[in-house]
């Protein structure tokens, strides 16, 4: 039994009980999202990014605020990778890796990838706004979670990948709850989805560790799996060959 992601996977549950149905591409208890300042909402950092707030001597990026801005750094070399998020193609883009989410990766600014999927699966449909990090259980002093249907993205300014400014840290795919829900068909980069059988995770994840969970402490059942040297995890309906997977994270931060 893997005890030392028991208190991940509660806070992790306790964040999925929030998630509720919704139509998908419907809004339904939206707030603000325009918090962070226009100089940002381009830009989407690597998992190691900067602050927005680049020091004096480095090099100056494109701000014309475009989401197709894939201009670098005027003296970077030609095979420095682009620093803006790839132009959506569809929900089909939206690959949950290990270290983002389609073409947001964790440390991304959260204005740019608000805008992001947005752009792909319309507004979202619940935002807590920024609030205190002890709320949802997550370390730093600030932390926003915005829901598209059952996918969460999770934002804050603390994590494995960042300190000190918002960025991009997490995010969740599914419902403990029930099963299905708008967005349908989001898919990890080895194609595991939402309903796949635990003998399908153990056949696409050779090292995965399946926790049985504690019913006593309301823990369900559980994958974790090293993948591309960070983490993907999930939540099951149990742990037969025949079980199912229902949640899928992704990222760090918030560890209860």
């Amino acid at each position: 039994m893997n005890t030392p992601h028991l208190g991940y996977v509660s806070v992790a549950v306790g964040i999925m009980a929030m998630v509720s149905g919704c139509a998908y591409l419907t809004p339904t208890a939206t707030t603000e999202l325009q918090s962070e300042s226009p100089e940002t909402t381009s830009e989407v950092s690597s998992s190691l990014a900067a602050s927005s707030e680049e020091p004096s001597g480095e090099a100056t990026r494109a701000t014309d605020g475009g989401l197709n801005d894939t201009s670098a750094a005027t003296d970077a070399p030609t095979t420095t990778p682009p620093t803006t998020i790839p132009p959506p193609l569809g929900a089909d883009e939206l690959v949950l890796k290990s270290g983002g989410v389609g073409g947001a990766l964790f440390g991304a600014d959260p204005a740019g990838v608000i805008d992001y999927v947005s752009s792909i699966l319309g507004s979202p449909t619940a935002d807590t706004d920024w609030v205190d990090a002890a709320m949802l259980a997550c370390p730093g002093t600030t932390v926003r979670r915005i829901d598209w249907g059952v996918l969460s993205l999770t934002f804050g300014d603390e994590s494995d990948v960042s300190s000190g400014r918002a960025h991009l840290m997490a995010y969740t795919y599914g419902s403990i709850e029930r099963f299905g829900g708008e967005p349908q068909g989001l898919l990890t980069d080895v194609a595991l989805g939402l309903g796949a059988t635990v003998a399908e995770l153990r056949e696409k994840y050779a090292n995965v560790s399946i926790d049985s969970g504690d019913p006593d402490l309301d823990v369900p059942p559980s994958f974790f799996v090293e993948h591309d040297d960070a983490m993907v995890s999930g939540l099951l309906s149990g742990v037969d060959d025949t079980d199912v997977v229902l949640v899928i994270f992704g990222g760090s931060g918030c560890y209860g």
